[in-house]
């Protein structure tokens, strides 16, 4: 309950009082602890909630500024102002202290009331920014209470994103590693046939020589020498077909294993061409020891 207004007359209080229950205002008159001691009549008008302190003001302001009609009871005219010199002679007189003080205890009553009803006031305004800062701080904490949800909620997903990715990451290095092994493999295995493509190398280059030295003493072996060269410039380019492949082993890893066939393939076709260059030297050397006998004979 707060205070709205004090009165020392009833009529009043009771007019205020049914101007309010008409605006649905309900309110309480009571007398004033404070004037009661002093023997004073005066009383005070409560209201209920504290959220009708507004409109009964203006009410209050409104019936106060209506002319009175005939049913309304009169204000009592206000007391002539205190004449100096009656003050003086009742204060001369008999009791006059005790009216001074009197009327010096019922201005500063007066005084106390006032301040009262500011200090009334000031309270009402001071509650009404304390609910509104308390529903402040309850937006405030239910936005905290929602980001941090909202933040732990990313966080967990966070995690699990970070965990998700160290997991991959495993697996990738994982298979990394396991190429990395297979990649070394196939270069052993390649660098073996490189050893193995050089050496043929060096033969097929002897074959050449022994070829070139044949050419002078047999004119009709040119067209098969010229078909060995052609045989021989295939095999150098599929030679370098597989360096190439070499180079490039990283990317084809699949591959390999078709080109190991084709490889032993041709590896078998180059050994089948040396049984048959042999066997073309063989057979040249036999036509030369024919010839070199026929000549002897030719000139004997």
């Amino acid at each position: 309950m707060i205070r709205l207004m004090s009165s020392e007359h009833e009529e009043e209080m009771g007019a205020v009082k049914s101007e309010l229950l008409r605006a649905g205002i309900r309110s309480h008159v009571r007398k004033n602890p404070l004037t009661e001691a002093l023997k004073l009549a005066r009383m005070d008008l409560w209201i209920e909630q504290e959220s009708d302190l507004i409109a009964a003001k203006k009410i209050c302001v409104r019936m106060q500024a209506q002319p009175r009609t005939a049913k309304e009871p009169a204000t009592p005219p206000l007391p002539p102002p205190p004449d100096p010199e009656a003050a003086r002679a009742r204060t001369a007189g008999p009791g006059g202290e005790l009216v001074e003080a009197s009327l010096l205890l019922e201005r500063e009553i007066e005084e106390i009331l006032e301040r009262e009803d500011q200090l009334v006031a000031n309270c009402s305004a001071l509650q009404a920014e304390t609910a509104s800062l308390k529903k402040a701080l309850a937006e405030a904490a239910a936005a905290s209470e929602k980001r941090a949800l909202e933040l732990t909620t990313a966080k967990s997903t966070l995690e699990k994103q970070l965990a998700e990715r160290t997991r991959s990451e495993e697996g990738t290095k994982s298979q990394l590693v396991e190429v990395q092994g297979r990649l070394r493999a196939s270069e052993e295995v390649t660098s073996a046939r490189n050893k193995k493509l050089e050496a043929a190398q060096i033969q097929l280059q002897a074959q050449q020589e022994m070829v070139v030295s044949l050419r002078k003493e047999v004119v009709d072996l040119e067209q098969e020498r010229s078909d060995h060269k052609t045989l021989l410039s295939k095999a150098r380019a599929q030679l370098d077909l597989e360096q190439g492949s070499r180079l490039a082993a990283e990317e084809r890893v699949t591959k390999l294993t078709q080109s190991k066939d084709r490889l032993e393939v041709q590896l078998a076709e180059q050994t089948n061409l040396h049984k048959q260059l042999t066997a073309s030297i063989d057979s040249l050397k036999s036509l030369r020891d024919r010839l070199h006998t026929k000549r002897t004979s030719l000139r004997v």
